[in-house]
């Protein structure tokens, strides 16, 4: 029987997972997000607009560090990404296999309106998405949490911020 809590907590970029984890999940699990976690792994391969060099390396090394972090904490929430975008702005899905592997217990997805994402995206990492790009990348993240959930048989909790 597995006693470890693994939540994975995802939404596109600027949606507010971070501060959703720290409202609701602070007092009782370690919040870490994927990308705190790659890169105290190994070399995170993600430049400054959040695209992605090698989505498979670096979900290599995300794996191995909760598998670390599962030895120091037993109830993680991870805050992080049903799909990324590459540096040719192509959305691609992460594997099911990965959140296999990262032993996740609950899916949590979080969604909010595009205009308003757009405008946290903008403000915070100077990053310029269309409204259209950042709603496109919010279906495929909805599209492929509720996949991961049907297929891996995991509660999955969406949540409109």
């Amino acid at each position: 029987m597995n006693s470890s809590e693994v939540i994975f907590l995802g939404g596109i970029h600027g949606v507010g997972k971070t501060t959703y984890c720290k409202k609701n999940y602070d007092d009782d699990y370690s919040h870490v997000t994927a990308s705190q976690l790659i890169k105290m792994g190994g070399e995170a391969l993600i430049n400054e607009n959040k695209k992605v060099a090698n989505i498979a390396k670096n979900q290599e090394i995300l794996v191995k560090a909760i598998t670390a972090q599962l030895k120091i904490n037993s109830k993680l929430v991870i805050d992080g990404h049903y799909c990324l975008v590459k540096e040719n702005n192509q959305i691609s899905i992460i594997d099911k296999e990965v959140f296999t592997d990262m032993r996740i217990t609950k899916l949590v997805l979080l969604i909010s309106d595009p205009t308003q994402i757009s405008q946290r995206i903008n403000k915070r990492d100077r990053n310029i998405w269309t409204v259209e790009f950042i709603s496109d990348f919010q279906n495929k993240e909805v599209e492929q949490a509720n996949f991961i959930a049907t297929d891996l048989n995991i509660e999955l909790l969406t949540v409109r911020v």
